[in-house]
């Protein structure tokens, strides 16, 4: 165990000293670290940089903590540019959880895939219910997601959601389409017009195959046609609905 935390600690003080050096250099330029004394802004720095070599060390780069003379190299720069460290550790974080939801919004699909072929009764518009909230969560991610692959698994995922709630509208109409307008709706506001106009055309499909529910998919189609002219402009939102 003692052999596994030297070099956590090694890289714990290494970043501390990086730190310290991130304090010095902003008091040589004539700066005020946090806007503190030093008896304030040195402890703070020191202990900073200690956690960002800790992140830059174990979670972004992954070292080899065997190689310690760059290890600790590595870590020393982390701690004097402790601020970049925690951003990319921040957006890491993100994506990881976004991550998370994407592999979960891909179980829910299929559950809902399996529900809509065998069950004939509640459990499909509870399925629909599940796979939308999943689906809307990730979504209002995506705009923070700087990974392109990560960006299109979800999108693709999200149109196939789209396609099988459709496929669900025949057992669940009514909820099959109000739980489309939210996908799109939510897609809209978040600036994904690739989603928000696949709902848009899936709305006119069921639409086209049961006239009955003509009022309904007219009234989530204006829904989403509205969050779209918000977000990105009359023009845009009338060119999406035009495509449905």
């Amino acid at each position: 165990m003692k052999a596994q935390l030297r070099p956590l600690l090694l890289v714990a003080v290494a970043g501390a000293i990086g730190g310290l050096t991130s304090w010095l250099l902003q008091w040589l330029a004539g700066l005020t670290p946090f806007q503190k004394p030093a008896s304030l802004g040195i402890p703070a720095l020191v202990i900073v940089g200690s956690v960002a070599a800790v992140f830059g060390v174990y979670m972004m780069a992954n070292s080899n903590t065997k190689e310690l003379p760059h290890t600790l190299a590595f870590a020393l720069v982390c701690g004097v540019f402790w601020q970049p460290v925690f951003d990319a550790t921040k957006l890491y974080a993100a994506n990881s959880f976004t991550e998370h939801q994407a592999s979960q919004q891909s179980d829910v699909v299929q559950a809902l895939t399996k529900t809509v072929a065998t069950d004939n009764g509640s459990g499909v518009q509870d399925k629909v219910n599940q796979a939308t909230t999943v689906t809307t969560d990730v979504l209002t991610k995506l705009p923070s997601v700087h990974n392109e692959q990560l960006r299109q698994k979800i999108v693709s995922q999200t149109n196939q959601t789209v396609d099988v709630i459709g496929d669900a509208s025949v057992k669940a109409p009514e909820a099959s389409i109000a739980n489309l307008e939210k996908i799109g709706q939510v897609a809209a506001q978040n600036g994904q017009t690739e989603v928000a106009s696949h709902v848009l055309a899936k709305l006119n499909s069921i639409k086209g195959r049961d006239p009955a529910l003509a009022l309904q998919t007219n009234r989530a189609t204006e829904t989403i046609a509205a969050s779209t002219e918000l977000k990105m402009g009359k023009g845009l939102s009338t060119a999406i609905k035009a495509r449905r």
